[in-house]
């Protein structure tokens, strides 16, 4: 999947490629209109810091703050492509970043 975000609906993964800021305005549009109380973003595979500042103040405006980014890490394309195993060290940390932010939220 190309850059995007992942959202969490009740548990469930909703994965949305973002190609344009109109699609920044189409998750906003989703999340108030769905009225859903609780709904976590996540900006995966940025590949830049200007991307993700880019990204990040896109969804600002929209009242939209991901709980974590996930940066683009050539690596794990690769592993994926010679069948060896994934060490994607700084990805792994965005991730254990994100899941306990979550695991914060279901605590309280």
């Amino acid at each position: 999947m190309a850059n995007g975000l992942v959202c969490l609906l009740k548990g469930e993964q909703v994965k949305v490629q973002l190609k344009s800021p109109e699609l920044i305005a189409w998750a906003n549009k989703i999340f108030t209109e769905a009225r859903i109380e609780e709904i976590w973003f996540v900006l995966n595979r940025v590949q830049s810091l200007e991307e993700e500042d880019y990204l990040r103040q896109g969804l600002s405006e929209k009242g939209i703050i991901p709980i974590g980014i996930i940066h683009q890490d050539p690596s794990i394309s690769r592993s994926w492509l010679m069948g060896t195993p994934i060490k994607a060290d700084e990805a792994m940390l965005e991730v254990q970043k994100i899941l306990d932010r979550l695991e914060d939220a279901g605590q309280s």
